[in-house]
């Protein structure tokens, strides 16, 4: 298992963007969470086998069609302990 951080910035407020992110983490068997930020831009946390984390960081640098991503700063993070399925905050 593997985890990342994943600031995403542009149009991801608004337009369905944690629930695009929320149902093809499922779709992928990815579990963690998507929050908006005050910033404007949505944090997700998201854990999961190495190939389907790669696919779901694909879909998120995509987004929804209403959604403009402009910017994915992926990180690499050590969680203290594993998620259960993929919630909206």
């Amino acid at each position: 298992m593997k985890a990342v951080r994943i600031i995403v910035s542009g149009i991801v407020q608004g337009v369905g963007f944690r629930y695009f992110v929320r149902e093809t983490a499922l779709e992928l068997e990815v579990n963690g969470y998507a929050a908006n930020l005050p910033s404007g831009e949505v944090e997700i946390i998201a854990e999961a086998e190495l190939l389907s984390l790669t696919h779901f960081v694909e879909h998120v640098q995509r987004g929804p069609r209403h959604a403009v991503v402009t910017y994915c700063d992926v990180q690499d993070i050590e969680l203290p302990e594993s998620f259960h399925g993929f919630s909206i905050r």
